[in-house]
């Protein structure tokens, strides 16, 4: 059985948002819109949103791909990063593996699509 903790969903007092040590930058605000800590602006809707998990065994070299983008100045905070994501690593290996996650099935055609598809 995989050593992973259990999903306990907040209290409803508690108060909406990410966990500043699991992303220092963003959170949600009470709607579920992703929101810049610091400046409370969400992130546009139309925007795509790209999220490495600590578990995520390809995530260390991805920050350090992207740490190595950047300007000298501008690294700092992606270090932070780096350094949380390997004292993760180091302490529950047992939980780093590459994702699963898998494309869509698309739907099975109704009798309705199939005939519409049917050459004539």
């Amino acid at each position: 059985m995989e050593d992973t903790p259990t999903y306990n969903p907040a209290p409803a007092a508690q108060k909406p948002g990410l966990l500043r040590s699991q992303e220092p930058k963003y959170t949600t605000d009470a709607r579920g819109r992703i929101v810049n800590r610091h400046t409370g602006a969400p992130v546009p809707d139309e925007e795509p949103v790209f999220i490495l998990r600590g578990k995520d065994a390809a995530a260390l070299r991805t920050l350090a791909f992207y740490r190595d983008q950047l300007p000298a100045e501008s690294r700092h905070s992606v270090d932070e990063r780096i350094l949380a994501f390997s004292a993760f690593a180091e302490s529950y290996p047992e939980r780093m593996r590459l994702p699963d996650t898998k494309p869509p099935i698309p739907p099975e055609p109704t009798s309705i699509n199939a005939r519409v598809s049917e050459p004539h």
